[in-house]
């Protein structure tokens, strides 16, 4: 009987993906579809590998932000905060 439980990294993929597209769909930029990718991963993953999700596409995201709406990028306390996420 095959093993039909999903494997973590399709998963994480997954939500990564659905956590950029919310970024897009969010009125304030990076709070809530980052918030619960650190959520899940802080649940999910091991902790020196949780990080790593929420604060590559927080990374992203403010790249783009700042090409297009020229917002200030890399804020140190939000950044922070969202590893108090994975926490």
């Amino acid at each position: 009987m095959p093993n039909s439980t999903p494997k973590p990294a399709a998963t994480l993929t997954l939500l990564t993906m659905a956590a950029a597209v919310g970024l897009r769909l969010a009125r304030v930029p990076n709070v809530s579809a980052v918030g619960a990718l650190g959520l899940f991963a802080g649940g999910r993953l091991p902790l020196w590998l949780a990080w790593a999700p929420p604060l590559a596409v927080m990374a992203v995201a403010d790249l783009i932000l700042w090409a297009w709406l020229a917002y200030p990028p890399f804020n140190p306390w939000v950044y922070a905060g969202f590893v108090g996420y994975v926490l």
